[in-house]
């Protein structure tokens, strides 16, 4: 399974959201600590804006808690080089 055919119940703020598990299978990677939708909700939004659907998703990790995660293969574009 890839991103684009993992199944979504829903979207917030323009992204998928799904189980940890879900998102983990399909190669994606928290890159945030828990961010609450109602108490940090412009946050929220805020690590939302112009994500790519398709690359991005919402793990939800309980009551109103999400992680934003990206495709482990653009999280390792972005991590430094080690010698």
């Amino acid at each position: 399974m890839n991103a684009s055919t993992t199944p979504s119940l829903h979207t917030l703020h323009g992204l998928p959201v799904l189980t940890p598990a879900a998102a983990a299978l399909a190669g994606y990677k928290s890159v945030t600590i828990d961010i609450s939708s109602t108490t940090e909700k412009q946050i929220l939004v805020g690590v939302c804006q112009r994500r790519n659907p398709q690359r991005c998703c919402l793990a939800h990790h309980g009551d109103n808690v999400y992680q934003l995660c990206i495709l482990r293969e653009d999280a390792r574009v972005s991590e430094p080089e080690t010698e």
